[in-house]
């Protein structure tokens, strides 16, 4: 399953990309986002790896997430591993003192959670719309500046 969605953030687009790089934080606006755990240190870019852990129909799903672009202020991709499968890539446009937020997600879930899929294409672009309105929403808040 492929998803795009694009939304415009009140903010310029060097912090927004720097908020979504944030990737331990996304607990704080998104529900379905148990945990993000860095797995190495050293500075923020390709090759980084955390573990993820998100609320799914029928139970917590863990899988490792690995940035695979970071083009700051303009993109930011990963891929994760199964059960889930599947990776995104975040692009950041700023235009006129806010910033079009483009995120490509592509989602190829194996086991009983693929064989369902079809059935859950909508929830799943419901929640998307949902975790993308939270991002939005914590950063034009300022919640994203405090740590």
């Amino acid at each position: 399953m492929e998803l795009t969605e694009t939304i415009s953030i009140k903010a310029p687009a060097s912090e927004v990309f720097d908020a979504w790089a944030q990737l331990e934080r996304a607990h704080e606006y998104a529900d379905s986002v148990v945990e993000r755990r860095r797995l190495d240190g050293g500075p923020m870019g390709v090759g980084v790896c955390y573990q993820a852990i998100d609320r799914w129909p029928g139970g917590d799903v863990t899988f490792t997430v690995r940035i695979t672009a970071f083009e700051r202020p303009l993109r930011i991709a990963a891929t994760w591993s199964d059960p889930v499968g599947g990776g995104w890539d975040a692009i950041f446009i700023e235009t006129g003192g806010r910033t079009e937020f483009t995120f490509a997600w592509t989602l190829q879930p194996t086991g009983l959670r693929g064989l369902l899929l079809p059935l859950l294409q909508p929830l799943v672009r419901r929640e998307a719309r949902r975790f993308l309105t939270g991002f939005r929403e914590w950063i034009e808040s300022g919640r994203a500046h405090s740590v």
